[in-house]
């Protein structure tokens, strides 16, 4: 895992007078992330202790924030549990810290999901179903940086870490996602990398939907299918069915599902299977992978074999 950027105490401590926190008990990093820096803050202020999550951004520009910031303020004011950004004592959000675009939010109650059981599944389809509802508002607009163009380059750069097979596989899957862009499927603002590690939960309960920073327009029923290979896939069939039926009936009593959705939720496991396959494959400096891309790797390869199958 990675943590791309250090600084002193006496640096956050400066950068956290830009909010009125003066008392800054301690910070330590948070080691799970692959793209961006972040730490956990403590500050005690009038006896009281107060935990936030600073996000320094390492691969955005400053421009780039707002997005992120009114979907998250959007999103807060219809009661879905995100973390928004804190303002500044002159009214900031979007700021910058290490030379780098930063954001402080408050850190939500709640602890990861280590295995999904078909009652949070149920109630995250809902959630994900409110927020797509939710942003359908929003006129800001992201381009999908997964896109057909980064993904064939991807498969091209990555070539020699694959097999002859795998390599021609997700050739023919570039190819196919490019085709994809033509069908007449509902899109809008979807999250786009909400694995169980961007939850937060209390036993059954819904806590917090954090790091929207993969965030775009792209078809809605690409945020199902990465729910779907991360949240439900067992090596028991039964498990899958009963979390994949339960996260779909969840979502399916917020957004009704379009029959053409469904037809392509296959297609679209694949595609998302195989960005994360490709995006998995960078390496820190001692040349070690960041994250192993060889679940995601094996994920599309069984995904692209059944397809063909059926």
């Amino acid at each position: 895992m990675a943590v791309f950027t250090t600084f002193t105490r006496e640096a956050l401590v400066q950068y956290l007078r830009m909010f009125g926190i003066k008392n800054l008990e301690s910070f330590e990093p948070i080691t799970e992330g692959i793209e961006n820096t972040t730490y956990f803050v403590t500050s005690i202020e009038s006896d009281i202790t107060q935990e936030y999550v600073l996000s320094i951004i390492e691969q955005l520009s400053l421009p780039e924030i707002p997005f992120f910031v009114q979907i998250l303020q959007s999103l807060a004011a219809s009661g879905i549990p995100v973390p928004t950004p804190k303002r500044t004592l002159d009214g900031m959000t979007s700021t910058i810290f290490c030379g780098k675009p930063t954001l402080l939010v408050p850190k939500l109650a709640g602890e990861h999901v280590t295995e999904a059981s078909a009652e949070q599944c149920k109630e995250l389809g809902r959630t994900l179903a409110e927020i797509h509802l939710t942003l359908e508002k929003q006129e800001c607009f992201r381009e999908n940086p997964y896109s057909p163009d980064w993904m064939e380059k991807a498969v091209y750069d990555n070539a020699q870490e694959f097999s002859t097979a795998d390599f021609v596989m997700l050739q023919e899957i570039a190819r196919e996602y490019r085709m994809t862009q033509e069908h007449d499927l509902p899109k809008g603002i979807i999250h786009g990398d909400l694995f169980r590690d961007n939850t937060l939960f209390r036993e059954n309960k819904l806590t917090g939907i954090l790091d929207f920073f993969n965030a775009c327009n792209d078809f809605l029923v690409h945020d199902l299918a990465v729910v779907i290979n991360d949240w439900c896939v067992s090596k028991k069939k039964e498990t899958f069915k009963s979390r994949r039926n339960a996260f779909l009936d969840g979502y399916s009593m917020k957004r009704e599902l379009k029959a053409k959705e469904l037809e392509s939720l296959t297609k679209f496991r694949i595609f998302s299977a195989a960005r994360f396959a490709l995006t998995r494959q960078n390496r820190n400096e001692s040349g070690d992978y960041l994250k192993d891309p060889g679940e995601y790797v094996d994920l599309t390869r069984g995904l692209y074999q059944s397809s063909y199958e059926m």
